[in-house]
């Protein structure tokens, strides 16, 4: 695992995971193969946050910029919350058309 405590995550415009970091791995306790291609929202966000942060995700696809940077807690495999400051960019095709979004976070209270 890298030095650097930096949740990398990607998400497609279904809210699929496609990229999850060594740290996002190791923080969460879910492995790549169990990450990658499941639903953000199913895998990571409590049911009770999920308007809130779909919302947000939703914004960030619509060039929403005051969702830039954004605070939410993120459910760990041992259904722990933990708050995470996130960096989020838009990725963009060819075209110019919203393709991912582009998270990196960083735990609020240093818990790990």
């Amino acid at each position: 695992m890298s030095k650097a405590k930096i949740l990398i995550a990607a998400l497609d415009s279904k809210a699929r995971i496609v990229s999850f970091n060594d740290y996002a791995q190791w923080l969460t306790g879910y492995t790549k193969s169990e990450a990658i291609g499941k639903n953000w929202f199913d895998l990571l966000i409590h049911p009770k946050d999920t308007d809130m942060v779909m919302e947000v995700f939703n914004g960030l696809f619509n060039g929403e910029e005051t969702y830039w940077d954004f605070v939410n807690d993120i459910v760990l495999k041992d259904k722990t919350k933990v708050e995470v400051r996130w960096s989020n960019a838009i990725l963009r095709d060819a075209d110019g058309k919203a393709e991912y979004v582009y998270s990196s976070g960083t735990l609020t209270k240093n818990k790990f």
